[in-house]
Order: C-alpha cells, then structure tokens, then sequence
C-alpha cells in the first residue's frame, strides 16, 4: 500500500505478503505455577471469565482480542476479506467548487464548539507497506458516537504524523446486535459520511456474521479464532473440533505455545457463550494446566481493570499536536513515529517545559536532552538517551 495522490480509491489497497510492523502483547502466553485443587465439572474459573466479558466494558478482554489480531497475517486477511465492501454513502458529498453565495439571508451561530473526550484512545495502528492502518474494535455499537469518533481518530493520529501519511480505517464490530447504518442492516460496507469540507470513510466489519469454516480453511490458526465470535456457525462442534485439532498439530510439542492457544481460544469464545464448548473439547489430561493459565489471566485482567487510566500512546499524539500548532516549525516525521513507539513521560514533559524558548526543533530536543537521531548500534537504531536535568 503507497502513499497516493489525491482522492484515495473507491474500495481500499490490498494487503500484499509483506510483515506488519506490530507490537505483540498477548496477557495469556504465561503459564501459572498455581497449586492444582480439584475443580467441579463446571470449573468456577470459566464463570469467572464468561462473567467479566458478559459485562462489556471490561476492556482486558478488547487487550486479548486485539492481540489476536497483531498475530501475522490475520489485519492481512481481516482487511483483504472484506474491503472490497458495498460502499455506502450516508450523505453525498459535494466534491466541485462550493456554491455560490445568493441573497439569502445570513444568520451568524455560536463561535465555540465543545468536545468533552480530551483523550483519544484508538485501538490498532499498524503501519503496512507505507500507509498506516487503524482498527478500532467495539462491542457497543451508537450510530453517531462511531461516527464522530472514526472522524476523531482519523484527523488525531494524521495530525501527530504532519498529514504526511496515508490512513485507512476499520471499525470492528463484536456485539451481538447487528448494525443499521442506513435503512440495511450491514454485515459489511464501506462507510462513507461526507460533506464539502469533511470526508470520513472506513471500513465496517461485523464480527458476528464471519464465516467460520471460511475462516478456519485459510490455515491462519489465529485468524480462525475469530470465527469463534460469529453469532451462528453451522455445525458449530466440527468447527470448534477442528480448530482445536489444528492447535494440536501444530503445537503438539510446544505446550508453552499450545495451552495458552487453547486458553485463547476459550476467552474469544466466551463473548459468544462457547467458551464452555471450547473447554469440553480440550482433552481431559490437559485440563489442569489450562485452568492455571485461564486463573493468571483473570488476575492479570483484574490488575489492568484497577490502573486503567490516560492511555499515555493517545496523550502522545495530542501532546505533539498540540506543541507543533504553536511553533513556526513541525516535528520530523521519523521522530512523531518514534515518538508514538518509545517516548518517555519525562520526555514528553521536557518536550513542552522547552518549547517555547527556542525556534528550531534540533535544539528543542537538544535542550529536553534528547538524542536525536538515535545512534546505529549493530546496524539497528537504539532508543535515544535522555537525562532530566537537575
């Protein structure tokens, strides 16, 4: 995908076989040292996890399920499955000159326009073959708060980067309602909301109508994991067989790798009650050892859910955003993208204590005593140095 001129395509790039640049952070992939105590048929553990993402706002759950999808070749297949969507436009876009102005009369509104969410916090962003892509995944739907946040987003993590890049976009659906965004209820689509001065367009997926087999016969293990999030599957027990047979063949001399597959697969299920379907099909003598696993998973989950605060990524982009507006000058781009990746607290705070008593952006970072470009080290970049001043 290339950076383009002028108006993007009507249906978005194709991902070719090229890596995604990503961060995998996957919260089941330690296993526990637990003492083992017996556990009735239904183990309370399974409860505990079915109950917490049955609660919806319990964001941990989004972290596995992202994580999923950082996983190679999934964004790849996700995207390239469904961007050749039906476009639909919510309202036409008037894409020539404006109008004329004629004698009718001019009534002048309100000057100041408030946004209560300061913070934006989007979910995926990859940068794939030159362009960047943003997955936003929500198991709550509201027609206009998708709306303005997709806007949001877009403009946010466009402006911390100059405009100088290409953004395309996906809303990933999981409720369990499906989504109408016109007068069609939508499995999929190429949303488009559009006036003169703003377009805002994404891709729309709906989790709930995967096709699960489809899923599976691609021989991307974690992709078909996502089938499990499908509202019906058709011979729902083949398919969760075969998913599980494909991560035992695969993994059967890895357990470090094979019990926390197993555990993921019963976490994604859970958001569609199969999370109990996953479990009777893991082999009895392996029970144990995904149970300690699904325990540190639900401890951790609790530890995220009690520091959950600013996501200091989104307080990135808007504190440089916001220090660029009032220089005479912009942040290279190379540094926003490092910025967004490896930037320190005290850094972004030296930032903004320096800006505004020097015109030049080498010797702002020079005075935040941060080295920029960072120095080669065996042919690879390393994190710039900083010291805080006394």
């Amino acid at each position: 995908m290339g950076k383009s001129a002028g108006q993007p395509q009507e249906h978005p790039t194709a991902f070719k076989d090229q890596p995604v640049k990503r961060e995998i952070v996957t919260i089941s992939q330690e296993i526990g040292g637990m003492r083992w105590q017996r556990r009735p048929a239904m183990p309370s553990i399974h409860d505990k996890i079915a109950q917490l993402i049955r609660d919806q706002d319990f964001k941990p759950f989004d972290t596995e399920l992202k994580a999923v999808i950082r996983r190679p070749g999934v964004l790849k297949l996700l995207w390239n499955d469904f961007r050749n969507s039906e476009i639909v436009r919510l309202k036409e876009a008037v894409r020539e000159f404006p109008p004329a102005i004629t004698d009718g009369t001019t009534e002048w509104l309100a000057e100041e326009y408030k946004n209560e969410q300061i913070v934006f916090r989007s979910d995926l962003l990859a940068s794939v073959e030159g362009s960047f892509i943003h997955v936003e995944q929500q198991t709550k739907h509201n027609r206009v708060v998708m709306l303005r946040r997709m806007a949001e987003y877009a403009n946010t993590i466009c402006a911390s980067l100059n405009y100088e890049v290409q953004l395309y976009q996906m809303y990933y659906y999981t409720g369990s309602t499906r989504v109408q965004w016109d007068r069609k209820l939508r499995k999929r689509a190429n949303i488009e909301n559009a006036n003169w001065s703003l377009v805002s367009r994404f891709l729309f997926v709906d989790a709930g109508d995967h096709d699960a087999h489809a899923m599976l016969s691609t021989g991307n293990l974690d992709y078909a994991m996502l089938g499990l999030l499908a509202r019906t599957i058709e011979d729902e027990q083949g398919f969760i067989e075969g998913l599980i047979d494909v991560i035992y063949r695969r993994y059967r001399h890895n357990r470090l790798e094979l019990i926390p597959k197993l555990v993921t697969c019963i976490i994604v299920g859970s958001l569609r009650d199969r999370g109990m379907h996953v479990w009777e099909r893991i082999p009895v003598g392996d029970h144990r050892e995904v149970q300690n696993v699904e325990e540190r998973v639900v401890q951790t989950w609790m530890a995220i859910s009690e520091r959950q605060g600013r996501d200091f990524a989104a307080e990135i982009a808007e504190t440089l955003t916001a220090l660029q507006a009032g220089l005479g000058f912009s942040f290279p781009l190379e540094f926003n993208l490092w910025a967004m990746r490896h930037i320190s607290e005290v850094q972004l705070r030296a930032l903004s204590e320096n800006v505004s008593n020097f015109d030049n952006v080498a010797e702002l970072l020079e005075a935040a005593q941060i080295q920029w470009p960072p120095h080669p080290v065996g042919g690879r970049s390393q994190t710039p140095t900083f010291t805080p001043k006394n």
